[in-house]
């Protein structure tokens, strides 16, 4: 998939397998997953969505109306995220709360106020994150505190499990479920020098959430491969290959965000390893060998098929078929 929203440059976008538990993502009001409590008024407007169509809602306080769910039985212990889309008209104050009942006993698991993240001319993702701890009943607000007289828009909300927001997916009367992005590409060895070459990227993390997180180029099986991932340690980048098995070179590097784009140039050749960083080389190393020819023939998001998979952002891959100069790599 190509991710068009953030300005600049488009770019893949490689997700995991998220489901969307609002129901109705997009329409909120009596027998939808979020109502109106008492001293709201809920208005299904023709105002322009982030999606093009005429179908924002727009919500109004006469006193201490709320926007909320019903009590969710959701799994505990767990992380959800709850997102979704709001822009101002003349609201002074907004927030949006989880509530939890239960268990550990009734408590706010997350309160935001938002009203200063909104504009009155463009939409804005809220997103907040919780964990439902002990707690066996759940209530979400989008809206909550309004101040008495404001009013907001909304639109596409989404509460999901894990500890990041994924893209938007829409319901409309049950929950629906957007498979994990797989991006695998073989029978490509006439397109890559097994015996020399750069991988060059320039990737980001969907999140620093400390999971392992693969590109790889290899003959298929983790014998003979060089992979780049996001590993389990905070803000930090590691990269390595293997020939029959024996690592060949291995290399670290912390960086300031996950979530920010970095451009990662791997120089391979026998006794010639590199990591350039940013235009920047970073780490080096004299000794070893590269592959036999034609050994390395498939592009993964992944290593090994399955493992650790790539979800993040892909602005360029390029795989060059010669051990590139300083010059050329800076």
């Amino acid at each position: 998939r190509i991710d068009y929203t953030g300005g600049g440059c488009p770019h893949i976008l490689a997700e995991p397998e998220r489901t969307n538990l609002v129901t109705y993502s997009e329409v909120y009001g009596s027998g939808t997953f979020f109502s109106g409590t008492s001293g709201s008024v809920i208005d299904n407007t023709t105002s322009t969505s982030p999606s093009g169509d005429a179908n924002a809602t727009q919500v109004t306080s006469t006193g201490a109306g709320k926007i909320q769910s019903g009590g969710l039985g959701l799994t505990q212990n767990t992380d959800y995220t709850l997102s979704f889309y709001a822009k101002n008209v003349d609201a002074t104050a907004v927030t949006s709360r989880v509530l939890a009942l239960g268990g550990s006993g009734g408590s706010n698991l997350t309160s935001v106020s938002y009203i200063s993240e909104l504009s009155t001319t463009e939409w804005t993702k809220i997103t907040h994150s919780f964990n439902t701890g002990t707690n066996t009943t759940i209530y979400v607000y989008i809206s909550n505190v309004l101040n008495s007289g404001g009013t907001i828009q909304l639109w596409g909300a989404q509460l999901e499990e894990g500890s990041y927001a994924t893209s938007y997916i829409p319901t409309s009367g049950s929950t629906v479920t957007r498979n994990q992005d797989i991006f695998t590409r073989d029978g490509i060895g006439s397109l890559i020098n097994s015996t020399e070459g750069v991988l060059f990227l320039e990737i980001a993390a969907l999140s620093n959430d400390g999971t392992n997180r693969d590109i790889s180029i290899s003959d298929g099986t983790l014998n003979n491969i060089i992979f780049v991932f996001y590993s389990t340690s905070s803000n930090q980048v590691r990269v390595q290959g293997k020939v029959g098995n024996v690592v060949q070179f291995s290399f670290t590097e912390s960086i300031s965000n996950a979530t920010n784009f970095i451009k990662l140039a791997i120089k391979y050749k026998e006794n010639d390893f590199a990591l350039w960083l940013d235009g920047v080389e970073v780490d080096t190393d004299s000794s070893g060998v590269t592959f036999p020819a034609d050994t390395l023939n498939e592009l993964q998001f992944a290593v090994g098929g399955t493992s650790s998979r790539f979800f993040g952002k892909v602005k360029q891959l390029q795989v060059y078929d010669t051990a590139l100069t300083d010059d050329q790599l800076r």
